[in-house]
């Protein structure tokens, strides 16, 4: 179980590693606008496929579990989840990029683009789809390589290719879209032909489910598509608010800034980690004491590196971000009101994870829900009146308030205290 962690663990830095130095590639080779066309598409897909995947990708591995008594019945499981989220994230990529385009905004973001975000929606969703059934066979490892390591790495390698023959500048974002497209449907090729060895054990052929049980499916798997998508919302809907607001290139400059303002968060990673599934140990033996110490530890420790993190990116970014190009110097406000958002949200301490590993998980989903709702009120009009920082100062209040709110349901309910 420890080498599991461990070479998953390693495998998801390689990968985010290897995403940041992607991102600052096409930042440097594309421009302002055409990576702001690139990072909206990307946006808009990641949610797209985040509806349309209708929350298999998790409870698949809860079926996997509970089901392997019954092999006939996770055959038509597994049938019917790839089939069915195939189906309906077509639809929904259909209505939304369809959408799009009826409203006019070919004129902004080229109707290839468009149409590529759409491919790629539905290659996303077959991708997380045989990933969610390696983890549930117990290859998580192989999992977050096929989901993270694998795209980063390819993508990585091609821009390598391309600034060693052309130099800059890339070719523009549709090009680069197209090849993300390919090398998505390349992993989610690679990624079932992984998978296809645990499900040899099943039969061959299983029958189309049957209106109730397919119901029922969808009813385990529906507060999971609910959370995903509200915590997509959380993180991607400063992006997509932008971009149908603003033109593409303010899109690009913000992207940067968020870039940078997500390396902050990086290094506390391997201390959720470890406090996840410890306070989820702790709780359940009702050793609220050393939970409670084990919460004030990581938090201590998020906080002073995040707080140290952001500090060294703020003071370094005036000299970095002119390298990218003379435009994306205005990201500069925006990225220190992110980091400000991001010292204030480390300083609260892990509260979502805590509810989440302590049978309060619908609380955490009521609260992400209603931070998605707000998100998509208050951003659009922070953007209309204070444009890229305005998004900014959005996006961090409303994180903050989902901490705050977290804390709010760790009191009532003395998750870290008993009753005096």
């Amino acid at each position: 179980m420890i080498r599991q962690y461990i070479s998953s663990f390693t495998v998801m830095l390689a990968g985010i590693g290897m995403g940041f130095l992607v991102q600052m590639l096409l930042a440097r080779g594309l421009g302002a606008t055409d990576y702001g066309i690139y990072n909206f598409i990307f946006a808009l897909a990641s949610f797209v496929a985040v509806i349309g995947a209708l929350g298999f990708e998790t409870s698949i591995i809860r079926f996997i579990a509970t089901l392997k008594d019954s092999p006939a019945t996770l055959s038509s499981l597994l049938r019917f989840s790839q089939l069915f989220s195939v189906g309906f994230s077509l639809l929904a990529a259909a209505i939304v990029f369809c959408g799009l385009y009826a409203l006019g905004y070919s004129t902004t973001y080229p109707a290839s683009a468009l149409g590529i975000g759409a491919g790629m929606s539905v290659m996303m969703v077959l991708l997380r789809l045989n990933s969610g059934i390696l983890r549930g066979y117990g290859h998580g490892t192989r999992s977050v390589f096929f989901e993270i390591a694998f795209r980063e790495f390819v993508m990585l390698v091609i821009l390598a290719v391309f600034f060693f023959l052309r130099g800059y500048p890339l070719p523009d974002a549709t090009s680069i879209l197209l090849i993300l497209l390919a090398v998505y449907a390349l992993g989610a090729l690679a990624a079932h032909y992984a998978a296809t060895a645990d499900r040899q054990t099943l039969p061959a052929y299983s029958p189309w489910p049957g209106r109730m049980q397919a119901m029922e499916w969808l009813r385990i798997s529906f507060p999971m598509v609910v959370m995903t998508a509200a915590r997509r919302l959380m993180q991607r809907m400063d992006i997509i608010v932008l971009g149908l607001m603003l033109p593409p290139a303010q899109v690009g400059i913000y992207a940067l800034a968020t870039m940078f303002a997500d390396t902050a968060t990086l290094a506390s990673r391997p201390t959720l980690a470890h406090f996840s599934p410890e306070a989820a140990r702790l709780y359940q033996q009702g050793n609220k004491p050393t939970l409670r110490r084990l919460f004030w530890h990581a938090t201590g420790f998020i906080a002073a590196i995040h707080s140290l993190t952001a500090l060294v990116i703020a003071v370094l970014a005036p000299f970095i971000f002119p390298y990218f190009g003379p435009e994306f110097a205005k990201a500069i406000p925006a990225l220190w009101i992110l980091l400000a958002g991001i010292i204030l949200s480390a300083a609260q301490g892990p509260v979502g994870n805590l509810l989440l590993m302590t049978e309060y998980e619908r609380w955490a989903m009521r609260i992400t829900a209603m931070m998605a709702i707000l998100n998509a009120i208050f951003n659009p009009l922070a953007i209309y009146f204070y444009g890229i920082e305005g998004s900014a100062f959005a996006s961090s209040a409303l994180i903050v308030l989902w901490n705050v709110l977290c804390w709010g349901v760790i009191i009532r309910k003395r998750i870290l205290y008993d009753a005096a």
